[in-house]
């Protein structure tokens, strides 16, 4: 077998794949980074500690206090979170959600309950006047 050279065309096409190959890479590479960083930024900011929730509301229904607590950590988001609590049990989380702060504004976040046949109780949560989330008193694991 003889080696044929390749041609000079060749090896600038090989060349600018290389290169092209590369800078992809490094790309991809920094997109994941900032990814990464943007993720931890927002989880840290929402660490309970740091950044404990505050009493909202709270509603009653079939003999349980439904508690809702929301907490702002950063500038662009808010959590809340509902709380059940029957009788002198300690309260379990029934549910949370995080939005851009204005869909949890009073005017575009509803949040209503019932209960289903077992007696537990549903939470639905509404955004624009559209169905967003439900929770159900029997999801909640308990010890």
């Amino acid at each position: 077998m003889s080696m044929i050279p390749t041609s000079l065309v060749a090896q600038q096409r090989q060349l600018w794949v290389r290169r092209i190959g590369i800078a992809a890479s490094v790309l991809m590479g920094v997109l994941v980074l900032v990814v990464f960083v943007l993720v931890v930024r927002s989880e840290s900011a929402h660490d309970e500690a740091s950044c404990p929730f505050a009493p909202f509301g709270q509603r009653e229904l079939g003999g349980a206090i439904v508690i809702e607590e929301a907490r702002n950590c950063v500038p662009e988001a808010e959590e809340h979170r509902w709380l059940v609590q029957r009788g002198d049990a300690k309260a379990v989380e029934f549910g949370r959600k995080r939005l851009p702060k204005e869909r949890f504004s009073p005017e575009r976040t509803k949040w209503k309950l019932s209960q289903d046949k077992n007696k537990l109780l549903v939470l639905e949560i509404e955004v624009d006047g559209r169905p967003f989330s439900a929770f159900h008193e029997a999801d909640i694991p308990r010890d």
